[in-house]
C-alpha cells in the first residue's frame, strides 16, 4: 500500500480535508491535484464532489479535467468517484434539466423522489446511515453514511456493484466498470467501514 500514490482532484468542490484525513488513517498520503499534468504522478485518483451536477461538470471543464479523466478511465487506471463525483461518471443527469456527464459508465442520474413506488412525498435529500449489500454475493458490505437527492442507474446491471434499500426501492450504492468505481456514500465519514472500503477495495485496484 505504501507504493500507492493517491491524487485527489481539487477543482473547487468536495470535502478534501475529511478525505485526506481518512487516507492518512490508513497510512496513505494524498496529493492535491489542481491541473491535469499532476495526474501522471499518481497511481490512483479520487474525484470528490458535493452540490449540483451541472456546476460540477462546469468546474471540471474549467480546470481542464474532463478529457484527462476520460483518458485515465480508458487506460484502466484506478479512479474513485465519491457522491457527486460518482454521479458525474455517468453519461447524463436529469438534475434540473438534462446534462451531459463524463460518460465513463453508461447510465443516468435520476431524482430519488421519482423512483419511489408510493405517492408519498419522502424527505429529500436522503441523509443517514444505510446497510450496503453486494449485488453479486448479496453479502453485507458495511454500514455507510450518505447524503443525496439523486441516484445513479447504470444501463448494464453488471455495472451496479452494490445497493441499499430505501422506501421499497433498491438504490445503487456502488457502481463499477473495471478500475473505475463510484460510491454514493461518503467513505471518509463512514468510520471503520469507510476506511475498510478505501483500504481493501479501492487501494487494491491496480
Amino acid at each position: 500500500m505504501s507504493q500507492s500514490i493517491v491524487g485527489i482532484l481539487n477543482y473547487g468542490l468536495g470535502n478534501l480535508l475529511s478525505i485526506t484525513r481518512a487516507f492518512e488513517q490508513i497510512g496513505v498520503q494524498l496529493k492535491q491535484i489542481t491541473k491535469p499534468s499532476e495526474m501522471e504522478q499518481c497511481t490512483h485518483l479520487v474525484l470528490p464532489g458535493v452540490g449540483a451536477f451541472a456546476n460540477g461538470m462546469a468546474k471540471l471543464q474549467a480546470f481542464g479535467f474532463i478529457e484527462p479523466l476520460k483518458k485515465w478511465h480508458q487506460e484502466n487506471k484506478p479512479l474513485l468517484g465519491i457522491c457527486l463525483g460518482m454521479q458525474m461518471m455517468l453519461a447524463k443527469s436529469e438534475e434540473f434539466g438534462e446534462h451531459e456527464g463524463l460518460g465513463l459508465i453508461p447510465g443516468t442520474v435520476k431524482p430519488l423522489q421519482s423512483l419511489y413506488k408510493s405517492t408519498t412525498v419522502h424527505k429529500i435529500p436522503h441523509i443517514g446511515w444505510v446497510d450496503v449489500f453486494s449485488t453479486k454475493t448479496k453479502g453485507h458490505l458495511g454500514y455507510f453514511y450518505l447524503v443525496h437527492s439523486f441516484a445513479c442507474f447504470t444501463e448494464d446491471v453488471k455495472d451496479t456493484a452494490a445497493i441499499y434499500h430505501c422506501n421499497g426501492v433498491a438504490i445503487p450504492a456502488i457502481i463499477q466498470k473495471n478500475n473505475t468505481i463510484g460510491v454514493q456514500f461518503h467513505p471518509e465519514k463512514s468510520r471503520d467501514d469507510g476506511l475498510r472500503f478505501l483500504k481493501n477495495t479501492f487501494l487494491q485496484l491496480k
